[in-house]
Order: C-alpha cells, then structure tokens, then sequence
C-alpha cells in the first residue's frame, strides 16, 4: 500500500500506544493485511476469512462489533492471525468497519494491561473516519494526479505527529508549511480553548486568544464550516491578516484549526477538505498526547526534544530558554511525606506549569528531583520576564520546601548545542533514585 496509508497505520499505533497494529481490508472473500506496524521484529501478520473458526478476528467480523479484552484464554482459545511474536499480548482490540463497499478491521495488541482505555477506543474511531478520507483520496489519484501534492502533504503530516510529541510537530508542521500564525483549538462541553500556537517573530507575543461570539474561529465551529478569509481580517486580536478556519466536530475529538498568513495568494478553498483530515491527525495526537499522564523522559529523548527547540529558536532568530528547577533534599521528602504524596505533589505541580501563560513548550521530568521547562522567546529580556512569573508561580504553589531555579538561554554568547546540554547535564543533581543525564 502506498506511504499515506503506511504513515496512517503507524501513527493510530502511536496515539493508542499498541505495541503492534495491522489494517486488514476483504478482497475476495480473505481479509488481507494491507498495512500494520510492529514495535518488535519478526511478527508475521496472517490473512483470515469469516468462515474460519481458529481466528477471534472472524468472529469479530461474524459478530460485526468492536472487541476490547484481557481475556488469555480466549486469545490462547480462538487464536489471533499473527505469528512470531516475542511475547504475549495481554490486551486485544478489534474495530470492523466499512472502507466503501469492502469490509475493513483494524487489529490491535499490547502487552500492557493498562492499554486501550474508553479514550484510546475513541482515538480510534476517529482513526477509521481519517482512514476512509484517505481511501477517498486514493481513489482520487487513481483517476486523476491532480491530488498527490494533498497525498504528499499528509503523508509529511502524519509522520511529523507519528514521530515527535505533539507540540514539536506542530511547529515545525507550521514552520515547513510558511505559516505567519497557527492555533490548535480544542472544544469541550463547546468551550474552545488553544492548545498549542505557533506564531512568527512579526507578531506579537500577547496574541489574545480570548474568542467573542463573532470570532471567525467561533463562528466557524458553531457552524461546522470552513472559511477561507482571502481579505485581510483580524482573526484573532493582535494578528491582522490572510487566513484559513477548519472545524472538526469527529466523534469523539472535536476542534478547530487557525492558520494565518501575510500573504495575500496563501490560501484557497481547494485547500479546505486536505485540511480536515490534517486537523484530525493533530487532534488525535494532541488528545494521545494528554491521555499520557507520566512526564519523564530518558536522557536521549530530552536531547532530542532541546535539540528541536534550540534549532527553531536559532532559525527564527529567537531565543530558547530553559528553567531547571531542582527539589532540594529529595531523600528527605520521600522520608517525610511518604512516596506516593511526593509523586501525587510532583505530577500537580507539572500539570499547573503547562498552564502558565504563556505555557512552555516542554515540561519534563528529567531527574526524580528535577523539571526542566523549556520555551523560545523574541530575546533575553522575555526570559527574564518569565523567570520572574515563573519565580512568583512557584512560591504561591509551593510544592516542595527547598527549591532551586537554574536558568539557561541559547544561543547565548555563541555558544553551540552541545556546550548547552553539557551545562545542563552538570546543574542536574545526580540523584541516587534515577540519573537520567
């Protein structure tokens, strides 16, 4: 199958954590694996047929219902289409749907217990809607070649969000793409909130985000249609210019996507249906992402995740700010208040830091003592700027009694990448529960 629908299976697998997915479509009769992903080599994924009674897939297909379970005996019982796996799966989902007049399943596994909440099985639901736009397009370049730079497009789209955490790609989706603004809308209970934007050094840092009832984003959303303002408006107060609104109101994940442009010729209506499906993709990722609950991450993954800033802030002639707050005496805490009451403080602490405003482009935890918070700003004053909110932020919360900021900037004084990584590897303290750097 071609890359788009590749690039599709990998990134449902992403957004359920599975630790192996495979797209099964009917031809003829036998239910075909035509695209699937597996985080572990070796794994053979077996056609199967209705009428065969070894598999629990057919009975899926009999049944025509989803299947969520932890059942052992009844995967050892009726058996899966799979051969070579390293080890045995302990959850199983199955979604069958329909891909135009033939018959489709979406096979999922994983070896963890905790896999395929209610809220993974609504990511998937979205999935199959963005999997038959997909189908639909193909059927298009089947017939004409007109649509293969929308087929390229979100092929790109979806290994950006596949790849790197949702916020990361974003960015640098906007960035590739020429944008001046974008935003991420989310809605709940039909309030809209920004989850992530993107904005160029032109524009100002305190866009107000704060939708009226006449906001095109607003009115977009409440419509369920696009617009394409291809005369200069305000779409948002502080970004006067050229733009583009997409509603999504999918089953489960419903949003909005802002994009902006001082340019005159950037948008078009053409445009509107290839921006539908890239603003599911960014919703499902967006919504995987939160599903998410633990912030630490290994020592190669903050690398990579500094690395991506500190190139964006150096290509748009920015500045990328890093905070390292460090619990002091950490033993002690863990003595006083007990494990879990430090950990429980901890993860409050983080979800509130993602909420500061403005919010930081990364929240990590990169020791069991130490969050590293990371944001790219217009110059070295900012940052002091939000040092300041930070400083205030922490002493109203509060979270632990002994407390250190460290605060580092790049590029600064011509320093390279490296030597940054290098000085905050050095101001970490190496703890003796968990040593990352």
């Amino acid at each position: 199958m071609n890359k788009l629908v590749e690039s599709c299976t990998k990134f449902l697998a992403n957004v359920t954590e599975a630790d192996l997915i495979a797209l099964y479509v009917e031809r003829e009769g036998i239910f075909q694996p035509l695209s699937f992903f597996s985080v572990s080599g070796g794994v053979v994924f077996l056609p199967f047929s209705e009428e065969e009674d070894n598999f629990i897939t057919s009975n899926v297909i009999r049944r025509w219902d989803y299947i969520v379970s932890s059942d052992s005996s009844l995967m050892e019982k009726e058996g899966l289409p799979l051969e070579g796996l390293e080890r045995s799966l302990r959850v199983l989902m199955a979604f069958p749907f329909k891909l135009g007049a033939d018959r489709a399943l979406l096979l999922f596994g994983s070896s963890n217990l905790a896999s395929f909440s209610e809220k993974h099985q609504g990511f998937v639901r979205d999935g199959i809607e963005l999997l038959k736009r997909i189908f639909a397009l193909n059927r298009r370049l089947e017939k004409s070649r007109i649509p293969a730079a929308e087929n390229r497009f979100l092929t790109s789209t979806l290994k950006l969000f596949a790849e790197l955490p949702p916020k990361d790609a974003f960015y640098e989706w906007c960035y590739i793409s020429g944008l001046d603004l974008g935003v991420l809308f989310s809605a709940r209970d039909d309030l809209l909130r920004p989850v992530v934007v993107y904005r160029t050094k032109g524009f100002s840092e305190e866009l107000d985000i704060e939708l009226g009832p006449r906001n095109p984003v607003r009115l977009a959303y409440e419509r369920k249609q696009a617009y394409v303002y291809d005369e200069k408006a305000e779409l948002v107060p502080g970004f006067v210019g050229y733009g583009v609104v997409v509603p999504s109101h999918g089953p489960k994940l419903k949003g909005v996507l802002l994009l902006g442009s001082s340019r005159s010729d950037f948008f078009s209506q053409d445009m509107v249906n290839m921006l539908e499906s890239v603003l599911n993709v960014m919703l499902l990722s967006v919504s995987g992402e939160g599903e998410r609950e633990c912030h630490a991450i290994d020592a190669v993954e903050a690398e990579n995740r500094i690395k991506i800033l500190a190139g964006r802030a150096q290509r748009e002639d920015r500045v990328l700010g890093l905070l390292l707050l460090i619990v002091k005496g950490m033993d002690k805490e863990y003595s006083d208040k007990g494990f879990w009451e430090v950990e429980r403080r901890m993860r409050e602490f983080m979800r509130k830091v993602e909420l500061l405003n403005p919010a930081p482009e990364l929240v990590a935890r990169i020791s069991d003592n130490a969050v590293l918070v990371a944001r790219i700003f217009d110059d070295e004053s900012e940052v002091d700027k939000y040092e300041e909110l930070f400083n205030a932020f922490v002493a109203d919360m509060k979270p632990f009694k002994d407390m250190l900021l460290e605060v580092l900037m790049y590029p600064h004084k011509g320093e390279r990448i490296d030597t940054l990584l290098s000085q905050l590897a050095q101001k970490v303290v190496k703890s003796k529960r968990k040593k990352l750097f």
